[in-house]
């Protein structure tokens, strides 16, 4: 018994990954009104004041290697598994 070969594709893992990675930066914490320090509004105070520019821009990249180096772990996992899905699909066709 042979194992199959599937093909990766790039932009299929790189879209999974993307949205795994975007969907963090638009959700709020529960149970607070206005979260001061949430990355999206960052962006905003890292334009609009100065005096917090550095700050602001040091919270933005950790949050970007907290969730992008997961989210392009994950995006692997679940991009390997559509793979073997859209194969399977195609072998019955």
């Amino acid at each position: 018994m042979s194992l199959s070969q599937f093909k990766s594709d790039r932009r299929l893992w790189f879209g999974v990954s993307f949205f795994l990675f975007v969907i963090p930066w638009f959700v709020f914490e529960f149970g607070k009104s206005s979260p001061p320090d949430h990355p999206i509004i960052l962006w905003q105070i890292l334009f609009t004041e100065p005096s917090q520019f550095v700050r602001s821009l040091a919270y933005i990249l950790v949050f970007s290697l907290f969730f992008g180096i997961p989210a392009l772990a994950v995006g692997w996992g679940i991009h390997c598994l559509l793979v073997m899905v859209r194969n399977a699909i195609r072998r019955k066709r």
